[in-house]
C-alpha cells in the first residue's frame, strides 16, 4: 500500500504459482488378472504442468468536502492461467518387465498418446464512485468491463454499468426503541 496524497491510496499484487506433476502405471506382460488369465501388460505415463499467475492494481480516493464525501475506486486485473498435459498409454508389451513405450507392440491402436493445453485469460477494470450527501443521500454509480477467454468468441468483452441512490431515513425521523 501506497498513500501519495492524504486522500488518495494506491494498492497493487503480483502472485505466481505453479505445479508439477509426474504418474507412471507398469503391469508387466504376464501378470495374472483377477481371474487368473496372464495379461499382455499395460503402461501409462503421464506429465501435468499448471500454471497460474495474476497482477491487480488499485487506486482509491476519500475526499470529503463541507457537505458531502466522495469515495472512488478504480482497479485493473489480470489472471492468466494454463494446464498442459501429456500422456500415453500401450498395451499388449512385447518384452516382459520392460515399462517402456518401446516395449510395446506397435499395432494400430496399442499406443496412444494424448496431449491437452488449456489456456484461461481474464482481464477485469472497474470504476466505482459513491457520493454521501449530509449523511443522508446516498448515490452510487459502477462501470465495469470484463474480458475473458471463457466468453465466447462473438463476446470476449462485456461492459457492465450499475446506479443506485439511497436515502436514510433515519436521519431525519426519529424512530422510537
Amino acid at each position: 500500500t501506497y498513500k501519495p496524497l492524504s486522500w488518495l491510496t494506491a494498492e497493487g499484487n503480483v502472485n505466481y504459482e505453479q505445479s508439477g506433476q509426474m504418474y507412471k502405471t507398469f503391469t508387466p506382460r504376464g501378470f495374472l488378472n483377477s481371474r487368473g488369465a496372464k495379461g499382455g501388460g499395460a503402461l501409462f505415463q503421464s506429465s501435468t504442468v499448471d500454471r497460474a499467475g495474476n497482477l491487480g492494481a488499485t487506486l482509491t480516493a476519500v475526499r470529503e468536502f463541507e457537505w458531502f464525501t466522495n469515495t472512488t475506486k478504480l482497479a485493473y486485473v489480470f489472471e492468466d492461467q494454463s494446464l498442459n498435459r501429456v500422456s500415453a498409454s500401450a498395451a499388449r508389451l512385447g518384452v516382459a518387465r520392460v515399462p517402456e513405450f518401446s516395449a510395446a507392440t506397435l499395432n494400430a491402436g496399442e499406443v496412444v498418446p494424448r496431449s491437452r493445453t488449456e489456456t484461461i485469460r481474464n482481464q477485469n477494470i472497474f470504476a466505482i464512485t459513491t457520493f454521501d450527501i449530509k449523511d443522508r443521500y446516498i448515490i452510487d454509480g459502477l462501470v465495469r468491463q470484463d474480458a475473458s477467454s471463457l466468453f465466447g468468441s462473438e463476446t470476449r468483452r462485456a461492459t457492465y454499468t450499475r446506479m443506485s441512490a439511497a436515502y436514510r431515513v433515519s436521519e431525519d425521523l426519529s424512530l422510537p426503541g
